[in-house]
């Protein structure tokens, strides 16, 4: 259980909470709190960038899946090809939290986009070289972030 100040009102009075965590959910803990403190559960919600990740990871899914069942094997690449000969990769060996890391929040998004109109074609060729990079094997995710 994680203790925590927060505030509280126009006068800002302090109070001790009590963060239950989703596998405290339904339990219902005010019966075990003295009335001056109070219990709250907490539902986290995923980041955009970590509801926008799984939607590439699907795509990627997609493609692999018709390269596997179109059996377009690349012996010398030793992975699956899509119709254009590019690499089909498996979604199960791309480093979701370097996918999440690549997308940018959506202020840096669009503020960064207004700037330049060469960024959405940046943070593409970003998130293409981070799912990439578990077949290439060349550099670690972390260089292809710290490149981009």
């Amino acid at each position: 259980m994680n203790r925590s100040q927060i505030s509280e009102g126009p006068s800002k009075e302090r109070k001790q909470a009590l963060v239950v965590t989703q596998d405290d959910a339904g339990f219902n803990w005010n019966k075990y709190i003295p009335k001056e403190k109070v219990a709250l559960v907490v539902e986290v919600r995923p980041s955009r960038e970590e509801r926008h990740a799984p939607m590439r990871l699907n795509e990627v899914y997609d493609v692999f899946m018709e390269a596997k069942s179109a059996n377009r094997w690349d012996d010398k690449r030793k992975c699956f090809l899509d119709p254009q000969g590019n690499l089909a990769v498996d979604p199960k060996m791309v480093d979701f939290e370097a996918l999440v890391a690549a997308i940018p929040t959506a202020g840096v998004f669009y503020s960064k986009i207004k700037e330049d109109k060469n960024y959405e074609k940046e943070v593409e060729e970003r998130i293409r070289r981070v799912i990439y990079a578990s077949v290439e094997k060349k550099k670690s995710v972390e260089k292809i972030i710290d490149e981009s």
